[in-house]
């Protein structure tokens, strides 16, 4: 991949909002205390730096914080590797959708319907718009909730399944915490686990 221009794979928020936002909803989790969000990815996921101006990710589908790059310019190097562009920003989905005409507007991300921590599918078709505030407080809650759970243990949540043009019925079958569906993106020796 070329020249990728990170700037493309950004969802338009007000960056003191951002901020607001993720300490209401994931100050809870000690590892990300002492850093900055300074980006929000149009998948939804929060991209912070430290005082030492390296870079972490937070997946907010499964509440990991991992340290992926040394610098900014470090980041952007990586970035030209394409499985790992794609993997961290989940460019094949962003581009799936504006391929739709999907657009996220001002203070709006990209969601999945369901989340994949819990059975949803990471596909573009299961994702849509919403305001990134409510996208953060969902699921900064639902990681706090599975934090202990393990993968395979069953959920207890009653949930309804709208979609578009149907009447109101219930989801049949039981829901899972899932295994994280991306790689780790750390760029510390793999002796280092990722901060959970």
């Amino acid at each position: 991949m070329k020249n990728f221009q990170l700037e493309s794979f950004l969802a338009p928020v007000d960056l003191p909002l951002l901020a607001e936002s993720v300490r209401a909803s994931w100050g809870w989790l000690e590892s990300i205390q002492e850093l900055r969000p300074f980006a929000l990815t149009l998948a939804g996921d929060v991209l912070l730096i430290d005082h030492g101006n390296a870079i972490y990710f937070l997946d907010t589908c499964y509440g990991v914080v991992e340290r992926v790059a040394s610098s900014n310019a470090a980041l952007r190097s990586r970035l030209q590797d394409h499985h790992f562009a794609r993997s961290i920003l989940r460019t094949d989905l962003v581009l799936e959708l504006r391929s739709r005409r999907v657009v996220a507007k001002h203070n709006q991300c990209f969601a999945f319907v369901l989340s994949p921590r819990i059975g949803g599918i990471a596909q573009a078709d299961r994702m849509h718009p919403i305001d990134f505030r409510v996208h953060l407080d969902l699921l900064g809650q639902m990681a706090r909730g599975l934090r202990h759970m393990d993968v395979g243990d069953e959920l207890q949540i009653a949930l309804r399944v709208l979609p578009k043009g149907k009447s109101p019925r219930a989801r049949r079958g039981g829901l899972r915490v899932q295994p994280r569906d991306r790689p780790s993106f750390s760029d510390i020796e793999h002796d280092e686990p990722a901060v959970a």
